[in-house]
């Protein structure tokens, strides 16, 4: 793979086939270009659409070599997928830190999963569990911790006797259910 393929690979950011002028935008903005840039540089390479249908194909794109203030299409890619990676990472962050908020669904999803299991084994979203929900608990315990072991029998008694509908205990990588 060419180097200006590379870099249309990683701008083409929906995997669509085409390089669109906001793909082009984002990508330079993720490098801290100025605007004037961004827009310099977008006209500079939509003079590649042949067609004029306002998208780059991958053969228009890689019609000829491309660099930008002395960078060649190697070092753009390789600093534009840096930037994707990073701003992916950043979203992730973000997402867990409201999890670890402690509260809503994003909190219990954080800890338990996108799907929990009831008492009749079927996975049931996490999210429409807490929502629709007055309380929610978790309870964490070991097999071979002696308090949890002498307590889960007890606790096991109490949730039996209510009308809960749904639990999720996971010990080691297999799953345990009340």
């Amino acid at each position: 793979m060419s180097s200006v393929e590379k870099l249309f690979s990683v701008m083409d950011l929906n995997k669509d086939g085409f390089v669109e002028p906001d793909d082009i935008k984002k990508c330079f903005g993720l490098l801290g270009a100025p605007p004037h840039i961004i827009t310099t540089e977008l006209q500079t390479l939509m003079t590649r659409d042949a067609d004029g249908d306002g998208k780059l194909s991958k053969a228009e794109f890689t019609v000829a070599d491309y660099k930008v203030a002395g960078r060649d299409a190697s070092w753009l890619a390789n600093a534009i997928e840096k930037n994707l990676k990073e701003e992916e990472k950043k979203k992730g962050i973000a997402k867990n830190k409201k999890a670890l908020e402690g509260k809503g669904a994003e909190f219990f999803e954080y800890f338990l999963g996108e799907n929990v299991i009831g008492k009749d084994k079927k996975e049931v979203s996490t999210k429409s569990i807490v929502e629709s929900a007055d309380y929610v608990a978790i309870y964490m315990s070991a097999h071979w911790c002696p308090p949890c072991r002498g307590f889960t029998p007890k606790l096991a008694k109490v949730w039996n006797s209510w009308s809960v509908s749904y639990t999720h205990l996971r010990a080691h990588e297999t799953d345990q259910y009340l």
